[in-house]
Parts: C-alpha cells; sequence; structure tokens
C-alpha cells in the first residue's frame, strides 16, 4: 500500500504577456514646418516603424550611430551625415552635403524629412537653420520657429556662424568671421559645474536626459571651448 500523501492538483496559470506600450517617438519628433522635424535618434525598428507611420520620408543622421539599415528596411531614404558635438566650427561641406539632400525631398509636397542628432538639442537645429536658411528663411526667423516648436534646443555661436559662413559661400558673398580665435579660446575651461559627475541643470532637462543615454561617448565638458568671449 502506498504511503505517499495525495496533493491536490493545481492549476497552472496560463502565462499571459503585458500589451506593448505607446512607442515613445511621437513627443520626441517637433514638427518645425508641415515637412520639416527634428528630434533624437531612432534606434530600434520599432520607433523606425512608428517615424514611417508619421510620413516620415527621408531622414538626416547626424548622429554617430548609424541607421542606414532600420530606414531602408521601412522604406525611408537615409543620408548618414555625422558631424561630432563638440562645440567647434563646422566645414561648410557637411552643411552642403546635407542640404542637398534635403532640398530635392521636400520638393515634393507629399515628402517629410526628419533632422536628428543623438538627442535634438543641437547638431540638428544646427541643420534645420542650414535647410531654412537654403530655402530664403531669414537667420532670427529661422531659429525662433525652431525654437518654438522645441523649447530645449540650443543654437551655440559656433554653430550660427559655421551655418552662415556656408551659406555666404552658397551666395557667393564675401565669407567674413566675426569670431577671431586666440590661445585663450583653446585652453581648456571649466566650462559646466558639475554635481556627481553630471553638468547642473541637465539632470531636468529632458533633451539633455535622452543625450545623455544615446550617446556611447560624450564630449568632456572641461576640454570644450567656451562660446562666449571671456568665459573662464
Amino acid at each position: 500500500m502506498s504511503t505517499k500523501k495525495h496533493q491536490p492538483q493545481t492549476k497552472r496559470k496560463a502565462k499571459t504577456t503585458a500589451a506593448p506600450g505607446p512607442i515613445a517617438i511621437a513627443h520626441d519628433i517637433s514638427w518645425v514646418t508641415e515637412q520639416i522635424a527634428i528630434g533624437s535618434c531612432i534606434r530600434d525598428g520599432a520607433k523606425m516603424a512608428e517615424a514611417s507611420r508619421q510620413g516620415i520620408t527621408h531622414i538626416l543622421n547626424l548622429s554617430r550611430f548609424d541607421n542606414t539599415k532600420l530606414a531602408k528596411l521601412h522604406g525611408i531614404r537615409i543620408l548618414w551625415n555625422y558631424v561630432s558635438d563638440d562645440l567647434a566650427p563646422k566645414s561648410p561641406e557637411v552643411f552642403r552635403r546635407g542640404v542637398k539632400f534635403a532640398k530635392p525631398a521636400l520638393a515634393k509636397k507629399e515628402n517629410k524629412l526628419l533632422i536628428h542628432c543623438a538627442a535634438g538639442w543641437y547638431r540638428a537645429p544646427m541643420m534645420a537653420l542650414a535647410v531654412l536658411g537654403s530655402m530664403g528663411w531669414a537667420p532670427q526667423d529661422a531659429k525662433r520657429k525652431i525654437k518654438k516648436c522645441r523649447p530645449d534646443v540650443g543654437f551655440p555661436d559656433v554653430y550660427v556662424e559655421s551655418v552662415q559662413r556656408y551659406l555666404r559661400e552658397e551666395s557667393g558673398r564675401p565669407v567674413k568671421s566675426r569670431r577671431k580665435w586666440s590661445s585663450h579660446h583653446c585652453q581648456p575651461v571649466s566650462y559646466f559645474p558639475r554635481v556627481a559627475g553630471i553638468p547642473i541643470g541637465w539632470q531636468n532637462c529632458p533633451s539633455a536626459r535622452r543625450m545623455l543615454a544615446a550617446e556611447t561617448t560624450l564630449v568632456d565638458p572641461t576640454s570644450i571651448r567656451p562660446l562666449h568671449k571671456g568665459l573662464t
């Protein structure tokens, strides 16, 4: 006779998987015009698919992450035009490549262009300024328009001057730079006060948090050039 106690069988609970939440991309695409948007880097297929559903047909990527294959899988034309976010002057060729890609795309009203970098904070607005300038926008009007739709963006003087230099070259006007670099500007400076290794003010800035999360390596703020003369 068996001495094993009879144990009542328990019903196994069916495994359930939570429904996928909304893809957090809509809030990070800021529409400057009906055809031009700026935002942060798209790094996975789900977000790229959502961008396609929003009507994005072209992407101008300035970040170090190459998402060319992701874009092509969703029928989006893309130009990977990486430029470092080092707060240094940019070559006119950087803008020339971007504008050469953007303007034919924007010539068709049904097309929509997304310009993105890592966080959509500095480089994407810089390129958007160049694209809008090439279309006849006055620099101040373009800056106000971009700032209105994406308040977190910044326009470092050195980036704005780089765009203006490119636009002057394209228009055939003489190129004059107001910035005269001296040995003072090339010395390391304590640019951002920090707490726990993070620049003060960045903790509460959504774009800054996205940039910190997106870039694999960040420029050391203690080694960059000051934006304004006399800043130490």
